[in-house]
């Protein structure tokens, strides 16, 4: 095994922090799965060290922020000395040497010609010698099989196999037994394919030349008319000019970070400011505050108004006058109509406003009901129906989507248990209640359920009599992020993934959900934030649905989703997130009746937000109080909502995630090392909350554990005798078992967060989530 270690220098030439290098094998091999990555992030002065078996393995850079990049290619033999990763991405590629069956051929022919100039004795010999490297080339060293190539090869020798008519050869060393791809050539097919592109391109109307990058896409263009067309432009070292659909966006070079956008409407943002242009007769410029508040009005004759608390309502507003009368707020129209809009008294200080969708609303000071709490602001609309906290000015919509998890489901009748808003106007949610299943008609989401905002609680609405995870979610949301939150669940129990994709019931609930929510957030002149969040496995487990296809799936649903909301916002360069709060109940995965059985779906999960930045995991599930083999009980869902509440709170904070997940794991002779990345505080084994299933729920395939241990650091120990090839936690299970914290697939790390839920008094532990991984 190799080691490639160093310091991650920048263009700039400062060393690189928090950046992940990531080595994923191309081939199999005997050393090497294809797929199988190995990774490692810089620490605070650049430095990686990266444990690399012998074999071909694509570079890939991934910058805090910043999409993965391929960085190249590189190639370690069993022979490769130690070295920086600069080392192996500058060492000539194996097509560019050449493979030493070829090479012996060469020297062959090149020595029957030189026989050749001399004697006719040295011809006929000449002659052989040519002959002996024709049969050396298409004969002696050429298999139908890698088998047969290392049966017919010595260590150190090269074979070749033919990939079939048209399809040219792939040339392999016998490397001890091991069969190293190192070369390949093209056939006729190849050759053909190539042939027929060049017309293709040729005959793009107005563009004379493309150049596009390793990947295909296109980085440059020539115009027939002389203009040069660049996807992006680095000036010096520090600021790139990227080119979007409608605009030029320009932003620092090492952090990614936006600097400013030129639209080709003629406005254009530097840092937070926007400005554009319009045709408002008599006015001249407006300026508005974060939250579209105006400050100031310039008019075309030189006349400027500031919006002082005295005159801004009149500003905005000509239209309807907001008044307070003994503690309530109501409304007075241009008609004389008077409408009293709030009956909890304590409110005062009205403004009547007008949203950007031209809607009326009321911006208000209130106690909530409280006579010695605070005072908040509260916006209204003009017709009473839709009362909500301020907060910061965005309106964050956590659609929840799955099955019967994601919506509270059970077999067993439990009561709901929030009954009471803890924020009653910064927890929100529809009048049909928070969650919605489509696979029954009862519960199923309709547009009366959608009528106006209440405060969020669990014991009313369509599915009244049960607890989900939604108002344990918002009510963490709102208190850590300060957004106005609703969360939402319109699943179907019981259904596999496919079956609540585009164009399914359950799809198209949701979406209805998303565009009234969109709505109201507009008439409030809120900023809508919406974001999937993801509850979902029992049924794709139960039918042995593979990870791949799974996590094909799940990607295919976020794009549907993204889609519909780019063109209900107008905004074309949306990207929707999506928070998963990992399956981890193995018992119900398909297999033999009382058969050990892994957690294929929830590993998936963890795979998919591992690897694309579109997917955060939140937290997992198998040490939450189950009431049937499927589902938790509604203190379960209680505090599977605040965890999850707390986790998309971090990311919307700080960009960061806080589930407990593994690190950079590395196998010495003596131990497996798994550090621990996410969490608050210190690391723990608590084998009281979870019952100890053998090694804290650690296991290695292909080598014995002999002890488990957790450091200072937070890192895990784990001493062994063998080789491990694989690693797993809370990965296995017993079909024949209960899901839960005593019985499940399950593990005993968690961090020590001193966080209690309100309601069911559980602890809310970010647990280690459950994996699997190859070493």
């Amino acid at each position: 095994m190799t080691i490639i270690s160093g310091v991650l220098i920048g263009p700039n030439g400062v060393p690189r922090a928090g950046v992940t290098i990531t080595l994923i094998a191309e081939k199999n091999s005997s050393a090497v799965l294809r797929q199988a990555p190995s990774v490692s992030m810089t620490s605070g002065s650049g430095e990686y060290s990266l444990n690399v078996k012998v074999g071909k393995h694509k570079v890939i850079i991934t910058a805090p922020g910043r999409p993965p990049e391929l960085a190249g290619s590189i190639t370690v033999y069993s022979d490769s000395p130690n070295g920086s990763l600069n080392d192996f991405l500058l060492a000539p590629d194996e097509s560019e040497l050449m493979p030493a069956v070829i090479q012996t051929v060469t020297e062959l022919s090149q020595q029957a010609q030189k026989s050749a100039t001399s004697t006719a004795n040295d011809a006929e010999r000449a002659e052989q010698a040519a002959k002996k490297a024709e049969v050396l080339g298409d004969n002696q060293f050429t298999f139908t099989s890698l088998s047969a190539g290392l049966a017919g090869t010595t260590s150190g020798q090269t074979f070749r196999i033919g990939q079939g008519i048209g399809k040219g050869f792939r040339y392999y060393l016998n490397n001890a037994g091991s069969a190293l791809e190192v070369a390949s050539s093209v056939g006729e097919d190849a050759i053909k394919a190539l042939s027929d592109v060049v017309p293709q391109v040729a005959s793009y109307s107005g563009i004379t030349s493309i150049s596009s990058d390793a990947s295909g896409r296109v980085a440059a263009r020539m115009l027939d008319d002389g203009t040069t067309n660049l996807a992006a432009l680095l000036l010096g070292n520090q600021v790139s000019f990227t080119g979007k659909r409608n605009s030029v966006q320009f932003s620092k070079r090492g952090t990614g970070e936006v600097l400013g956008e030129l639209f080709d409407n003629g406005s254009f943002q530097i840092g937070q400011t926007l400005t554009y242009y319009d045709n408002m007769p008599g006015i001249a410029q407006i300026w508005c505050d974060r939250l579209g508040q105006v400050n100031r009005i310039v008019y075309d004759n030189g006349d400027i108004k500031e919006a002082s608390s005295s005159v801004k309502s009149t500003l905005v507003n000509g239209g309807s006058l907001a008044v307070e009368q003994n503690g309530n707020i109501a409304v007075v129209t241009v008609d004389g109509d008077y409408q009293t809009l709030t009956t909890d008294g304590f409110n005062t200080s009205p403004q009547s406003l007008i949203a950007t969708d031209g809607s009326e609303f009321i911006r208000f000071a209130s106690r909530e009901g409280n006579s010695t709490g605070g005072l908040h602001i509260n916006r209204i609309t003009a017709d009473g129906l839709n009362r909500i906290r301020q907060g910061n000015g965005t309106f964050f919509h956590g659609v929840i989507t799955g099955q019967s998890l994601s919506v509270g489901g059970a077999t067993i009748t439990q009561p709901a248990v929030t009954t009471t808003s803890q924020y009653p106007y910064g927890c929100v949610c529809f009048n049909g209640g928070t969650a919605f299943d489509s696979n029954y008609t009862a519960s199923s989401l309709d547009a009366s359920d959608l009528l106006y905002l209440v405060p969020a609680a669990e014991n009313f609405g369509k599915r009244g009599g049960q607890e989900s995870d939604c108002t344990g979610a918002s009510e963490r949301i709102f208190e850590k992020s300060g957004m106005t939150s609703m969360v939402t669940a319109t699943g179907a129990s019981g259904t596999l993934l496919a079956n609540i994709s585009a164009g399914t019931a359950s799809f198209t609930a949701t979406t209805l959900m998303m565009r009234r929510a969109y709505e109201v957030s507009r008439s409030l002149g809120m900023t809508y934030a919406p974001y999937l969040m993801f509850i979902h496995g029992n049924a794709d487990a139960v039918a042995g649905t593979s990870a791949e296809a799974y996590k094909g799936m799940v990607k295919s649903l976020r794009e549907s989703y993204q889609a519909y909301l780019r063109t209900l916002m107008g905004d074309r360069t949306f990207v929707l997130k999506v928070f998963i709060q990992q399956f981890s109940n193995a018992s119900v995965q398909a297999g033999a009746t009382a058969a050990d059985v892994n957690l294929v779906i929830g590993n998936a999960q963890y795979e998919l937000c591992r690897d694309d930045e579109n997917f955060i995991m939140t937290g997992t599930q198998y040490a939450r109080p189950y009431v049937d083999k499927d589902h938790l009980s509604n203190y379960g869902y209680r505090t599977d909502g605040e965890v999850f509440g707390n986790a998309v709170a971090e990311y919307l904070n700080t960009g960061k995630e806080l589930a407990l997940r593994p690190g950079n794991i590395t196998q010495s002779d003596a131990e497996v090392t798994v550090p621990l990345l996410g969490g608050v505080g210190k690391a723990v084994i608590d084998t009281d909350r979870v019952t100890d299933p053998g090694n804290y729920g650690f296991r290695l395939t292909g080598a014995t554990i002999t002890g488990v241990t957790l450091d200072e650091n937070n890192v895990v120990h784990i001493a062994k005798t063998g080789t491990a090839t694989g690693i797993s936690y809370a990965y296995i299970g017993n079909r024949s078992a209960n899901p839960g914290p005593k019985t499940g697939s399950r593990g005993c790390i968690h961090d020590s967060t001193s966080e209690t839920s309100r309601i069911s008094n559980l602890p809310l532990y970010n647990d280690l989530l459950a994996f699997y991984q190859a070493l």
